[in-house]
């Protein structure tokens, strides 16, 4: 458990010294890392269903594979 611990504080202090959007999202996918991801989404869960034209708002941050987005979208729209 205090591995966690000091572990949780390094995360906390790198994203303090964040000075831009994609250096925060370097520290997430560091911090994701650590449990094995590869790759992290991050957004604003909608308390109810919102329009498909919304979604892109809620979007904070993601980092996949290249390529990944383009098949997901396919895949969800049955093309696949």
């Amino acid at each position: 458990m205090p591995d966690r611990f000091y572990q949780t504080v390094g995360f906390i202090e790198d994203l303090e010294k964040a000075q831009s959007a994609i250096q925060v999202e370097e520290c997430l996918l560091a911090f994701a890392a650590s449990f094995g991801f590869t790759s992290v989404f991050g957004g604003i869960v909608p308390l109810r269903p919102v329009p498909l034209d919304e979604m892109p708002s809620r979007i904070l941050f993601q980092r996949f594979p290249e390529g990944w987005a383009e098949r997901y979208k396919i895949v969800s729209q049955g093309v696949v």
